[in-house]
């Protein structure tokens, strides 16, 4: 099974190490802001134009056709590559809202990704991908609470 990786596009050549196949779900906002890798790195690359948002039914929104598209591309990039990126413009919401549905649609514990104070899962993405695996999401507003405790509770880390 691959290794899953949540970045921001700017982050992904970090992540790539020579002589590993990389499957690559990125998702943009302006046409000139799209993922760069390094030359022969890249095993696929599904690109999608799907704005940070939650109302379903906007235009620039996650929609069931581009749901299934990445349920697709993870099933095959989670069996053939090393890795699976999903990133976005600063991989906090789309990416790990995307990374863990697939997640939880290959049957794996989505859990560190809502325990992550780095993120904050779009729950429209989540959801739309989820339903793609044919997944119900159960309880939705208990994993935004546990994201929004994760944040709340690094930043009380940090306080004297």
């Amino acid at each position: 099974m691959a290794e899953l990786i949540v970045c921001a596009r700017k982050e992904v050549p970090f992540h790539i190490l020579p002589g590993k196949k990389y499957d690559i779900i990125a998702f943009y906002d302006e046409a000139w802001d799209r993922v760069q890798c390094p030359p022969g790195s890249l095993g696929r690359l599904l690109e999608l134009h799907i704005a940070d948002v939650l109302l379903p039914g906007d235009p620039k929104s996650m929609d069931n056709a581009a749901a299934l598209r990445i349920k697709v591309f993870a099933d095959e990039a989670m069996k053939n590559a090393d890795a699976l990126i999903v990133c976005c413009a600063a991989g906090m919401s789309r990416s790990p809202a995307v990374a863990a549905a697939v997640m939880r649609g290959s049957g794996l514990d989505d859990g560190c990704i809502w325990d992550d104070a780095r993120y904050s899962p779009n729950p429209l993405c989540y959801e739309m991908v989820l339903n793609a695996y044919g997944i119900a999401p159960d309880n939705l507003d208990a994993l935004k609470e546990r994201s929004r405790l994760a944040r709340y509770n690094k930043i009380n880390d940090f306080r004297f």
